[in-house]
């Protein structure tokens, strides 16, 4: 993550992912109604293949996995690698990897109802880990990278909050809506 490609393919793809959900939202709460919409933390692949219908938590997962072992694995000198920057960026990804993970056996076991707001507890707590994280990281950073860091902070803070909302109250359209708008501007 420290070079410009290693932020800038993590940055699209939460853009895919956030205009994902958006999209899946806007599209839901015109379906059903302001009465029968109810919150999703991530919205199936509707295709003729059944296998894809997961997509999204499987990309999230692998991509999740795959930047872990990036963090930890210095393959230049084929070492373990432990700075702090690389442990801070895993344990965002780990948080991430534990949240598709889960949402995937809820998904894969016909859970995803009755465990939405545990989902959603965990969606929350990647938004927390995250804003810790990036504040802790963000202390030495002056002039226009510290401006940067403050913004991020700003909008990861939106997107925890929005995730509390939407578990304390799954029906309700604008939180939903502030979430995915949210991570769509993480990236």
């Amino acid at each position: 993550m420290g070079t410009f490609v290693g932020h800038l393919v993590p940055g699209l793809a939460l853009v895919c992912l956030g205009l994902w959900h958006t999209i899946n939202t806007i599209r839901s709460y015109f379906l059903k109604g302001s009465n029968k919409f109810v919150l999703k933390f991530w919205y199936p692949l509707k295709t003729p293949f059944c296998k894809l219908a997961n997509l999204d938590l499987i990309l999230v997962l692998s991509f999740s996995l795959f930047a872990i072992l990036i963090q930890i694995f210095d393959i230049q000198n084929l070492r373990f690698s432990f700075k702090l920057d690389s442990i801070e960026h895993a344990t965002i990804f780990l948080q991430l990897l534990i949240f598709s993970s889960f949402s995937l056996f809820t998904e894969l076991t016909r859970l995803t109802e009755s465990m939405s707001c545990v989902s959603g507890i965990l969606a929350a707590s990647v938004f927390g880990q995250e804003l810790f994280l990036l504040h802790y990281h963000s202390t030495d950073h002056v002039g226009l990278e510290g401006h940067y860091h403050w913004l991020m902070q700003l909008i990861v803070c939106v997107s925890f909050l929005a995730a509390l909302c939407a578990v304390a109250s799954p029906t309700s359209f604008p939180p939903a809506l502030i979430l995915s708008l949210s991570v769509v501007f993480q990236g």
